[in-house]
């Protein structure tokens, strides 16, 4: 995503949180080989579709993983269980 390149991935763990299927990349049925083949040849077959999931994913990845904002989440992070052990 941060290469700005369409990718086809998993609706497994925290994949699904990341990724919105068909609006910055897109999503495949864990385990289902036949639905990642699909996703795969939807996007060797649609060079706009390809150009405009890549540019979305770039600024997904801009603007929801900041090295700022992922230091927050750290922090907040560290600061909510520093509360729960006290």
């Amino acid at each position: 995503m941060a290469a700005g390149r369409a990718i086809v991935a998993s609706d497994a763990g925290g994949l699904p949180e990341l990724i919105e299927d068909g609006a910055n990349e897109l999503l495949a049925k864990s385990e289902d080989a036949p639905a990642f083949v699909r996703q795969i040849e939807r996007l060797l077959e649609d060079a706009s579709l390809r150009d405009r999931l890549g540019y979305v994913a770039r600024r997904t990845v801009e603007e929801r993983y900041t090295d700022v904002r992922i230091a927050q989440q750290s922090l907040d992070h560290y600061r909510h269980a520093l509360k729960l052990g006290g």
